[in-house]
């Protein structure tokens, strides 16, 4: 008795049977036992090819797949520096426009993108920077730019062990307060003798 392949599709099933059916058929019209097997040999070994050629396939697309999304994952670099006020996250300039970018932290939240930021954890963003008041040890980067054509992506990492944020009062605060009295003093002093607020014992 001839047993066929286990078919992988109707279509295929309903041939291969098609094809033995005729080969008996054939026997029993006359035809030699011989013939009939070699027929049906014949059909076999081309079912099994098509199916080893469709199976290599599938395996060539997904590992293609796999190793695309795999180099383009990581095709940007990232640059992580830190001062007393923060942590700067930044990326390669580039010259695309009109691109949608987002900065994301390790659970998937959004602390910026391309159309607002998180103010209590965000000081600066733009799309190729940056600046958090805390530090992050694994930030992700993606931007979608119409002039690209591929989405880029990148991975910052950092290692956020003894970092501080320094809680010193700036300088530029400094300057300001002292700009301030040298401005005010002589100021309230003028309208104090104009106005006569100011007398003499």
């Amino acid at each position: 008795m001839l047993v066929p392949l286990a078919p992988y599709s109707r279509r295929r099933m309903g041939f291969e049977y098609s094809v033995i059916a005729c080969a008996y058929t054939s026997q029993a019209a006359g035809g030699s036992q011989q013939l009939a097997a070699a027929k049906v040999g014949v059909v076999t070994r081309q079912l099994h090819s098509e199916k080893m050629l469709l199976t290599i396939a599938v395996h060539l697309c997904l590992f293609s797949c796999v190793f695309l999304q795999h180099v383009s994952a990581e095709d940007i670099v990232c640059n992580v520096t830190q001062d007393g006020s923060g942590t700067h996250y930044s990326v390669p300039e580039f010259k695309a426009e009109k691109c949608h970018y987002s900065w994301t932290n390790i659970n998937d939240s959004v602390l910026a993108n391309h159309e607002q930021k998180m103010d209590e954890i965000v000081a600066r963003k733009s799309s190729r920077t940056l600046f958090t008041y805390k530090c992050y040890e694994r930030i992700s980067y993606k931007r979608d730019c119409i002039s690209e054509g591929t989405p880029r992506t990148a991975t910052c990492t950092r290692n956020c062990t003894g970092f501080h944020v320094n809680k010193d009062v700036p300088v530029y605060v400094i300057i300001v307060v002292a700009v301030a009295v040298v401005i005010l003093v002589p100021l309230g002093l003028l309208l104090c003798n104009r106005l006569k607020l100011c007398r003499k014992r």
